[in-house]
């Protein structure tokens, strides 16, 4: 059964207002761990919330976050609402770290939350494999020193069809969202609609808005 962002609608979502980016329903940087119900202390992209805030969080440069589907009318507004990730916004775990049977190599863990106090603690990385069982600890291969972009695509293969610029400025605050949007040529129809992230500093993502 295909996994959508749709929910209870019925049928496509309107490309008209603004959703929750949360109800994304592809999250990937290419290396993301396998499924379990392990507490990870690697970092990767992820749905998470600090207070109120429910929010896309630690968005490294290549990140493919999908929505599908919406109903796209043509040329339309898109905007991100967003801030970059700093420690000042940073979601940090402090529970006791509980790792799956299925993990391979836990006995290499050494008594995570002794070590703490059953604070958050680092565990190691051969919990944190990609498909092949390779550990991968892939940093940006792209460098863009001013600023970050997404890409905006209807498929999968990363063709843009448009960009959204997210400048390292005042305008991007620390721990207030802002958005940046940009004119997309969307083609009209039923379509999935992803955000492919390039920059070198992590992002958060709360919301998109068609207008």
């Amino acid at each position: 059964m295909e996994v959508t962002s749709c929910g209870l609608n019925d049928g496509p979502l309107a490309a008209k207002g603004s959703y929750p980016a949360v109800i994304a329903c592809n999250l990937t940087n290419g290396h993301m761990p396998h499924g379990s119900n392990s507490i990870y202390t690697t970092e990767f992209p992820n749905v998470t919330n600090k207070g109120e805030d429910r929010f896309i969080a630690e968005i490294e440069d290549g990140t493919l976050i999908g929505y599908k589907y919406f109903a796209l009318e043509g040329s339309s507004t898109f905007g991100v609402n967003v801030r970059y990730e700093t420690d000042a916004n940073k979601v940090v775990y402090e529970g006791p770290v509980r790792v799956d049977e299925r993990c391979e190599n836990q006995e290499q863990i050494k008594d995570a939350n002794d070590l703490t106090g059953n604070k958050s603690t680092s565990m190691d990385e051969s919990c944190d494999i990609d498909a092949d069982g390779v550990n991968d600890k892939k940093r940006s291969a792209s460098d863009v020193q001013n600023h970050g972009y997404f890409d905006i695509c209807v498929t999968e293969d990363n063709e843009s069809i448009g960009r959204i610029d997210i400048p390292v400025s005042e305008d991007i605050s620390e721990t207030e969202w802002r958005w940046r949007e940009n004119k997309v040529d969307f083609p009209e129809g039923v379509h999935a609609v992803y955000l492919v992230y390039h920059g070198s500093r992590k992002l958060q993502l709360k919301d998109i808005r068609f207008r």
